[in-house]
């Protein structure tokens, strides 16, 4: 009895079927003009502090006015779930606008270790944070989840 080793196309399409695909980038940016800032840095300061702990950021060490966002949202999704967005923002200092690109969100279940009834089972019942990104992968879930979560983090 000998074993069949699948050949590359079939690999590859049975990893194409099992994949979400999230929209194209052009469908996940968000400009916005804001008051004069001073920087970027400064910006996201007052927003971390506002937010108090819903911000992380990281800013771009060759370019001041670039950063990684992670926003925890406190809007409520699915199965008692709330949204993470992520994305890079971009300040462009002649116009006073901000490009959020490549935005992206995944899911958070708000690990609560009270809930269990055994300390051993409490990493298992209630941390179930979903790692990776999640969407969006279609306009309807552009208009659902990201856009709501980006907004919420300008009004923050």
């Amino acid at each position: 009895m000998s074993l069949k080793v699948p050949t590359l196309g079939f690999i590859l399409s049975i990893s194409w079927l099992s994949c979400a695909t999230i929209l194209p980038e052009k469908e996940r940016k968000y400009n916005i003009s804001v008051h004069k800032i001073e920087s970027l840095s400064s910006f996201l300061m007052n927003k971390k502090e506002h937010a108090k702990g819903l911000v992380f950021y990281e800013m771009n060490d060759l370019n001041i006015n670039s950063a990684m966002i992670k926003y925890y949202s406190t809007i409520k999704a699915e199965s008692d779930s709330y949204l993470v967005c992520a994305f890079s923002i971009e300040r462009d200092k002649n116009s006073n606008t901000l490009y959020l690109n490549n935005i992206s969100y995944t899911l958070d279940y708000r690990c609560d270790n009270r809930k269990s009834d055994t300390p051993s089972k409490r990493h298992l019942d209630w941390c179930l944070q979903t790692r990776g990104i999640m969407g969006p992968t279609s306009l309807e879930d552009k208009e659902k989840y990201m856009i709501p979560c980006v907004k919420e983090f300008l009004l923050d």
